[in-house]
């Protein structure tokens, strides 16, 4: 996705996150690069709700709170529904009545894409975790492994 966030700028998206802005002239010629790092960062501020375990909720509370076999009947027709429609070139974005959102994996193309970026996640995480063990780090864990997850 392409955004332009000034007259003169471009800024280049994927998946919801900055990825380049182009800066350019007024002849359109390019002026300037700038490569935006994504990274994870977590506030040192906590705040902690407590809530029940899932086995002191009451069958009411469980009812209220988790979808019913129906729920899920529901959600797979009416999930049929979009794909098809997505298929067919007839969707292509969230209307009213069909959201497309995490549909994606139901393609050959995005389910590639899905199975990259979970492998790669995962083979960083790992690699961090063996790293932490060798070296006993000195650093939080939590965030050098959040730091090579993105």
């Amino acid at each position: 996705m392409i955004i332009h966030e000034q007259p003169n700028d471009t800024v280049f998206m994927k998946d919801g996150q900055f990825l380049e802005i182009e800066r350019h002239t007024e002849g359109n010629e390019i002026k300037s690069k700038k490569k935006i790092r994504k990274n994870v960062s977590f506030n040192p501020l906590v705040h902690i709700t407590e809530t029940l375990y899932r086995d002191e909720y009451t069958m009411e509370e469980k009812k209220k709170c988790w979808y019913s076999p129906i729920d899920y009947t529901k959600m797979k027709e009416q999930n049929r529904s979009t794909i098809l429609l997505m298929k067919a070139g007839k969707l292509k974005e969230d209307t009213a009545e069909h959201c497309v959102r995490g549909l994606e994996h139901c393609f050959l193309n995005g389910s590639i894409e899905r199975k990259i970026r979970r492998t790669e996640a995962r083979r960083v995480v790992f690699e961090a975790q063996n790293r932490q063990w060798y070296r006993r780090s000195q650093k939080d864990p939590a965030e050098l492994i959040a730091a090579k997850y993105i």
